[in-house]
């Protein structure tokens, strides 16, 4: 049985994510799916490929600040949530077999897009290495990661009592054996 603190803090964290498991983003990760295997006009990747809010200065749109991820801690709560990890998972690896060769050609040259996704691989990388994130990051972006992202992640320091630090040790041995399938 769970402890009480524990037992809130999955409650609590289920009512902040909410913002993403509502009709919009469920629909604008269907429609960027779609895109990634048909081609046409991208919608927003807000939702479907969420950054940190302290790298949105300047960002082109409030939607995006609506979706941003507010630490690298609910970034884990984030990843930890079997919903949003499915579907995070099912855009990178649409990402990942785009028929296009350059994320310029993919995001059709939508410089803020394309810095959406970097980052966003780089953040979930941090979580769950040598997964479809790393993939993502060589074929698109040379292996680099975005930098500003990864001096926040490596200035981060998540507390490890947390029910969340202790489902993602478990999620991270399963995904990367999961990844090892190579799905293209």
């Amino acid at each position: 049985m769970l402890p009480k603190s524990y037992i809130q803090e999955i409650i609590d964290t289920e009512n902040n994510l909410k913002r993403y498991l509502g009709e919009t983003p469920m629909y604008l990760k269907r429609h960027f799916i779609s895109y990634a295997k048909n081609g046409g006009q991208p919608a927003s990747i807000g939702p479907v490929f969420p950054i940190l809010r302290e790298l949105l200065d300047g960002a082109p749109a409030p939607m995006v600040y609506y979706y941003a991820l507010n630490s690298v801690e609910e970034a884990t709560r984030y990843f930890c949530h079997p919903k949003l990890r499915k579907q995070l998972f099912e855009s990178a690896y649409a990402l990942f077999s785009c028929e296009h060769h350059t994320i310029n050609e993919v995001m059709q040259g939508n410089t803020f897009d394309i810095f959406q996704i970097h980052s966003c691989m780089t953040l979930f990388d941090g979580l769950c290495p040598n997964s479809i994130f790393a993939k993502v990051l060589r074929r698109f972006f040379n292996g680099e990661k975005e930098v500003e992202t990864l001096h926040i992640i490596q200035g981060c320091i998540l507390p490890t009592n947390t029910i969340w630090n202790r489902i993602l040790l478990k999620l991270k041995d399963y995904f990367v054996s999961y990844d090892c399938i190579d799905k293209k």
